[in-house]
């Protein structure tokens, strides 16, 4: 008898057990990861939809301005988008702002017609840090409806 088929045999079973430990690292180290990253958008999904909810209140306190704002809204309370309180948003410092909307993640707000066309409210058309300076590996985007001019616009939060 030939020994070749014997030495065959046994490289083929190495090569399987290398290979059967490789398979099973990337696996358990891959789908820790995977878990880790999904995990942080259902965190991020949850903070987005808080941001939102917070920004479509009145506020605390309901007549804030810039340097009295406790909790930032930015409407009536009635789903009315007040453009006064747009403006004074707009003068806050952005880490001031994200403590008042209890985020820890990076946001900006946009408003949008009925046509998807930016809206300039009292000269501002993005609240926050503008995302097309960034380059975020997640964005999370969420969509309210508010009334501004007797008109129904969106409101737009993407955090990352």
């Amino acid at each position: 008898m030939s020994k070749k088929g014997q030495v065959w045999s046994l490289d083929f079973v190495v090569a399987l057990v290398i290979f059967s430990i490789a398979l099973y690292f990337f696996y358990s180290y891959g789908s820790a990861s995977l878990d880790t990253q999904n995990e942080e958008i259902g965190e991020m999904q949850i903070q987005a939809e808080k941001l939102s909810q917070n920004l479509i209140s009145s506020g605390y306190p309901t007549n804030w301005t810039n340097s009295t704002v406790i909790s930032i809204g930015l409407t009536d309370g009635n789903t009315r988008l007040d453009p006064n309180k747009v403006l004074e948003f707009s003068k806050i410092n952005y880490q001031h702002a994200k403590n008042s909307l209890s985020t820890k993640y990076d946001f900006q707000i946009t408003f949008r017609d009925r046509n998807n066309q930016t809206l300039n409210i009292l000269g501002e058309e993005l609240l926050g840090k503008n995302i097309s300076l960034e380059d975020p590996a997640n964005i999370i985007p969420t969509k309210r409806f508010l009334f501004y001019n007797s008109e129904i616009i969106s409101m737009e939060v993407l955090i990352w």
